[in-house]
């Protein structure tokens, strides 16, 4: 493989939705191109903002597409592949072996008591000795400049996500101004002297019973200060002038109905949902940033000891320590709508190459086992279920921690205590948090049923799959009843 070939994996997503054939257009190609200018174009072309990419390689039609969700693992991914990057590795294992050959030359050279023979081997170890090295001291130099690229990132990162998280917290703090009236009673009125039926319709028609023309803030406050009656049914008339009254289940339940008539209102949730999914995509990839930077710092200090004669696994930084934070929606305690009291910490620890730490300690939960799992994507702008399905790179299907056949994201269950907390600690051998599939930047997931590790109902595994018969998509877990995102634990 000496070439490649690529694309943005967003073309043609507009309005018109010609995606699917997007593949097919020679003019969406880059074109026969090597890794290393594949590479300086993916970068260039990305600068001002990330989008997906798809890759062919080698290039050619026949060649299968291979999909990336943002442009830095396309380029980790030609990287890996990159012929001078494979010949380099080469290179040292080459010497590596010449190294060896030689010292088996020169101890069967002095076993024979050939000098001749023996100073040629001497000649080549020596030679192979200054071969190996260089060798070295090109990986050093090659993860080095991988760190300093890694570092770049990271920089040009950190604006745009400030940025975006001002903005987030300022659409939050704005002040709307509602030019919506209402008029309003209690729905239970008169009930306990007249009963229900007509002479409800009666008391609905006196006048007395209804509250003066209220400003939207107004009818807010007041309804804030009477949750003790909120389970007491409310008739609402709004704008004040409306003909019918609207029939609302309690006061929290019409205050919603207010917010979502008030067009003011309504446009400032969509500003603030805008503002939440930039920021949370951005914040994600910032995450991803500083994760590869701690992974090209790991190399750098891998490819010093290999330098100086040591253990490269000794060398790199572990443990690698990343942390989340569970809550309802996916947000701090207290923000939006929360429809479950489920919360808690996550923290997961890399102790090396194959091993990952996971160590849980989550509360709130109903009596018997919950599903737990590892989500695609750390997106919570429509609270958990937005962070998308089990996250399975492999294309695997769903099943036991243990088994062979299961997504990278399937943990399993954890089960409460009689006090509903749930603690516990998982060793895992498919989560990382380094390299290509590192879950930092994703989500940790608790359901409000039991996982069936894709031994239960598969009758209808989707897309979309059916919730209660999709066992070898989502182990039937239930709905989603906290999330949050995976992050790098940055000193």
């Amino acid at each position: 493989m000496t070439d490649c070939e690529w694309r943005f994996g967003d073309a043609a997503t507009g309005a018109v939705g010609l995606a699917a054939f997007a593949g097919w257009n020679p003019m969406r190609w880059s074109g026969s191109q090597s890794f290393e200018k594949a590479i300086a174009d993916i970068r260039k072309a990305t600068k001002d903002g990330d989008r997906p990419i798809i890759l062919k390689v080698p290039s050619g039609v026949m060649s299968a597409e291979q999909t990336f969700d943002d442009a830095q693992k396309a380029i980790d991914f030609l990287a890996s592949k990159d012929p001078n990057v494979q010949a380099a590795t080469a290179s040292e294992q080459g010497a590596t072996a010449a190294m060896e050959k030689a010292a088996a030359l020169k101890a069967a050279a002095e076993k024979e008591g050939d000098e001749s023979k023996k100073a040629a081997a001497e000649q080549a170890a020596k030679e192979a000795e200054e071969a190996a090295q260089r060798a070295k001291e090109k990986a050093l130099e090659d993860a080095k400049g991988a760190l300093e690229q890694q570092q770049k990132y990271l920089k040009d990162a950190v604006g745009p996500t400030e940025a975006a998280q001002k903005k987030f917290d300022a659409a939050k703090a704005e002040k709307v101004s509602s030019d919506l009236t209402a008029k309003w009673m209690w729905g239970d009125a008169g009930e306990k002297t007249w009963g229900g039926g007509w002479a409800q319709k009666f008391t609905e028609m006196n006048p007395m019973r209804w509250s003066k023309s209220e400003s939207f803030d107004e009818i807010v406050a007041e309804f804030n200060k009477v949750e003790k009656n909120d389970g007491r049914p409310v008739l609402m008339k709004c704008p004040a002038d409306e003909k019918d009254a609207q029939h609302h289940a309690n006061a929290k339940v019409a205050v919603k109905f207010l917010y979502d008539k008030c067009p003011k209102h309504k446009a400032q949730k969509e500003k603030i949902v805008a503002a939440e999914q930039e920021y949370v995509e951005l914040n994600s990839k910032l995450t991803t940033c500083k994760t590869n930077v701690k992974e090209a710092e790991r190399k750098v200090a891998s490819a010093e000891a290999v330098l100086k004669g040591n253990d490269p696994v000794k060398a790199s930084e572990y443990p690698i320590i990343a942390t989340c934070v569970v809550t309802p929606q996916g947000k701090p305690c207290g923000g939006g709508a929360e429809t479950s009291v489920c919360s808690g910490t996550v923290r997961f620890e890399q102790v090396d190459e194959e091993t990952c730490r996971i160590h849980y300690h989550i509360k709130g939960l109903t009596p018997g086992k919950h599903g737990f799992h590892i989500h695609e994507k750390a997106d919570f702008s429509d609270g958990c279920n937005s962070a998308g399905p089990h996250y399975n790179p492999h294309k695997k299907t769903h099943g036991a921690p243990g088994d062979e056949e299961r997504h990278v994201g399937d943990l399993g269950n954890v089960e409460p205590d009689n006090d509903g907390v749930a603690q516990g600690e998982i060793h895992d051998k498919l989560i990382k948090l380094y390299g290509e599939f590192s879950v930092i930047g994703r989500s940790c997931m608790v359901h409000a049923d039991e996982d069936d590790l894709g031994t239960g109902n598969n009758d209808s595994p989707g897309p979309p799959p059916v919730d209660g018969k999709a066992s070898k998509a989502t182990g039937n877990a239930g709905a989603r009843i906290a999330c949050g995102e995976i992050k790098v634990a940055v000193e």
